[in-house]
């Protein structure tokens, strides 16, 4: 918390807005810890970094305390949508590399087949062969 304060301290909004605010953040991180969408160490220290990119936008935040501490929640809730989308988004990325290696590994199997087929064992064995009896 005491980054998102010094995050928070050039902002040109009131210092009840700026408690607001850090009380919202400190809400909303607490229970994605404690849904386990957020774990303590570098993976919070990463997810901060994320956060204070968005509090650039707190001082666009008018009304009261409660529209303070719902920002602040959905800045939070924000960030760990993002997050989600990116493992989601690196998920399919794998599996679409393990499909393209896996298809790879069919081609070259089925093209040494057909080699095999022809009874020779490389390319320019075939290449060879064909030149060869077309000459």
């Amino acid at each position: 918390m005491a980054q998102v304060r010094k995050a928070l301290a050039s902002y040109p909004i009131s210092k009840r807005r700026k408690r607001a605010i850090c009380t919202g953040i400190a809400v909303s991180i607490w229970r994605a810890m404690q849904r386990g969408e957020v774990r303590a160490g570098p993976q919070l220290a990463d997810f901060l970094a994320h956060l204070l990119r968005r509090l650039r936008d707190a001082h666009a935040v008018g009304g009261e305390v409660r529209s303070w501490c719902s920002w602040a929640g959905w800045a939070v809730q924000s960030v760990l949508n993002e997050r989600a989308a990116h493992a989601r988004e690196i998920a399919a990325t794998e599996r679409l590399v393990e499909e393209i290696e896996r298809e790879r590994d069919e081609a070259r199997r089925g093209f040494i087949e057909f080699l095999e087929g022809l009874g020779v064992s490389s390319l320019r064995e075939y290449v060879v062969s064909v030149s060869v009896g077309e000459g």
